[in-house]
């Protein structure tokens, strides 16, 4: 079993490193509903070379067969599907627009962008639907005190990979993994941005001009710390919010099947190719290299486990 849980917290790094610009902007409104914005720029490249490191690595799967996948099949963590397929399954989760397509020339370098706006009726739906998927988020009430007359709420975005007990990863962790894969990892970005329904009073991120929004842009050394990465604002609650206590903590060893996976068929995505059995996110090459997915209109709901 610690071989297991070491091997899947290798290969959840894959996506990580390929996502050179990734960015979830979450916006949390007065009755606890909002909207998230997840973009993600994936140098297929990279990702390329860290799944055959970890082939080699683990003596789990084939460098050769790696290099012949196609780019909409490689690792796609992110793929469209995924979130259209929990919107269709989730109650009070909906996705309103999801795209993604591969920009760079034949022979070259390329990059798959992916963009995906979804809305949410509260944080317990968003995290059913696994709409943060590599982050812990926590929303607590801050008592009051001498300096917070009127109390406040602590809302904390957590990297699920920073911070682990090596007791749960068979004795590793990311920062002493990480080295290994150095050059497919060393350009990585991450940025969290959370937008509160009230006035920021502290932040260890970067604070908006109107003092509603919060980042903070977690990169590879920051990652090599070995510490807990996290996003913290404590705020004062707009006047008639009605927020609730909320935590949640992705289980990573759930995300198998997505980070190993191929993204599910949606029902529509098939029937809207040519031949009507294409894999969703194949579609016909543009003139510059580019590749679109399937569009953006919302599936029926999945009748059979796509996913794994």
């Amino acid at each position: 079993m610690r071989r297991v849980l070491a091997f899947a917290l290798i290969f959840a790094l894959v996506p990580l490193a390929g996502c050179l610009k990734a960015k979830d902007h979450i916006t949390l409104n007065k009755d606890g509903s909002g909207t998230i914005v997840s973009t993600y720029d994936v140098d297929l490249t990279k990702t390329r070379e860290l799944l055959s490191a970890v082939a080699m690595l683990m003596g789990q799967g084939d460098p050769a067969a790696i290099a012949k996948m196609k780019d909409e099949q490689l690792m796609n963590f992110e793929h469209p599907n995924w979130f259209k397929k929990a919107s269709a399954e989730v109650e009070g989760y909906d996705v309103t627009s999801a795209t993604q397509s591969i920009v760079g020339e034949k022979d070259g370098p390329k990059t798959r962008k992916t963009t995906v706006n979804a809305t949410f009726e509260s944080l317990v739906a968003a995290s059913a639907a696994k709409a943060f998927p590599i982050t812990s988020v926590t929303l607590s009430k801050v008592e009051k005190s001498e300096k917070l007359p009127n109390g406040a709420w602590k809302l904390v975005l957590k990297d699920a990979f920073s911070g682990l007990d090596p007791a749960q990863t068979g004795g590793m962790d990311p920062s002493q993994m990480m080295p290994m894969f150095e050059p497919q990892l060393k350009k990585l970005t991450t940025t969290f941005a959370f937008t509160i329904p009230g006035k920021i009073l502290e932040t260890n991120g970067t604070k908006s001009d109107d003092g509603c929004t919060a980042s903070m842009v977690i990169d590879y050394n920051k990652m090599m710390e070995g510490k807990e990465v996290a996003l913290n604002i404590v705020f004062e609650a707009a006047e008639g919010a009605k927020l609730k206590p909320f935590a949640y903590t992705p289980d990573l060893m759930s995300l198998m099947p997505r980070i190993q996976g191929q993204p599910p068929v949606l029902k529509d995505a098939a029937e809207n190719e040519e031949g009507g059995g294409a894999e969703a996110g194949e579609g016909e090459a543009k003139p510059d290299g580019a590749k679109k997915a399937d569009g953006e209109k919302k599936p029926e709901p999945a009748k059979s486990d796509a996913g794994k």
